[in-house]
């Protein structure tokens, strides 16, 4: 009996196949191959092995600060109070309080404005009646405020 060659390629198992792809290719990298740093990282990087090189000497009161921390120190309700009140009164913390205080002021003030103010109504009303609001240049200078209002 004779074979001649096979009518159809070999069957390769889904297994053979599957490892076939993951497998990693000969010579997939090339030597011109390179990674950047960035500026940045690199002087993060420097920076942080610097200060993990620096002798606990050259910060003084690390080791005191590290103790209050360990110690709960800074836990204290007088001690939190005193952090607040230093970050109260610093130049760029105190606009912000500032702000808030008029804020709440303005708050305030506006709850205790009534939504419908009856002497208003009446006036509006008086105008109505009266045709104040027929007038060319009225009804000139409401067209542009409500155009300024969209604006």
């Amino acid at each position: 009996m004779r074979i001649d060659g096979l009518s159809h390629p070999p069957r390769v198992s889904q297994s053979n196949q599957r490892s076939d792809s993951v497998r990693p290719k000969k010579d997939s990298a090339a030597a011109s191959d390179t990674v950047e740093i960035s500026q940045d990282a690199q002087e993060v990087a420097d920076l942080k092995a610097a200060l993990q090189a620096a002798p606990e000497e050259l910060h003084p009161r690390l080791a005191e600060i590290r103790g209050r921390i360990e110690s709960g120190f800074y836990d204290s309700r007088e001690v939190l109070e005193d952090i607040a009140n230093v970050l109260v009164d610093s130049d760029g913390l105190q606009e912000v309080v500032d702000d808030i205080s008029t804020v709440r002021s303005a708050l305030t003030r506006l709850a205790e404005t009534p939504d419908v103010r009856p002497g208003v109504v009446e006036q509006a009303r008086e105008r109505v009646n009266s045709q104040f609001f027929d007038q060319p240049e009225i009804r000139q200078e409401t067209m542009n405020r409500f155009l300024d209002e969209l604006a």
